[in-house]
Order: C-alpha cells, then sequence, then structure tokens
C-alpha cells in the first residue's frame, strides 16, 4: 500500500504477470513511509533515505512527508528521527 501518491511521484514496475502488477516504490514514498512510522527501529532506514536523497534539513524531510500524507500532522516521534540524523549525526 501506497500513501498517497503526489503528481510525478511515479514507482517503478518489477513484475508483471497476468492481472498482478508489482510495483517498487520510490525513496520519497518510502521516506515519507517511514516518517510517518517513526519507529526507533527505523532509524538507519530514514538516515540511509535521507542521504540517498539529498535531504539537508529537517524542514526538507517535512516537505516529503507532507507530499505523500497532506494535512497529518508530523509526529513527535518523527521529530526526535530528525534530530537524531541531523543534530547528534
Amino acid at each position: 500500500f501506497f500513501p498517497n501518491r503526489p503528481t510525478g511521484d511515479i514507482p517503478t514496475i518489477y513484475l508483471v504477470d497476468g492481472s498482478v502488477t508489482t510495483e517498487l516504490a520510490s525513496p520519497e514514498t518510502l521516506l515519507a513511509m517511514k516518517l510517518n512510522a517513526a519507529r526507533v527501529r527505523d532509524r538507519s532506514d530514514i538516515a540511509f533515505l535521507l542521504n540517498h536523497l539529498g535531504i539537508e534539513s529537517a524542514e526538507e524531510a517535512r516537505d516529503v512527508f507532507h507530499r505523500f500524507y497532506p494535512g497529518k500532522k508530523f509526529s513527535e516521534d518523527a521529530s526526535d528521527r530528525l534530530i537524531e540524523y541531523f543534530e547528534i549525526g
């Protein structure tokens, strides 16, 4: 399941078999989903995706989140994950 897919976010088609199509989420989609879950165990995935996408600030990461989850509040846990990455390292 993908969250709201903003214009221009195109998943990669991985496999088509008859009437079943398997799509891979974009790195932006994965980051938004990881920030939405904001679990401690997602720290390394979030760090990898921030680095991979060249995101240089918490505000940029929040912008990605809000493109996929418009109107949803950015959680305190998600803020904590970003602080761990950008301020603590």
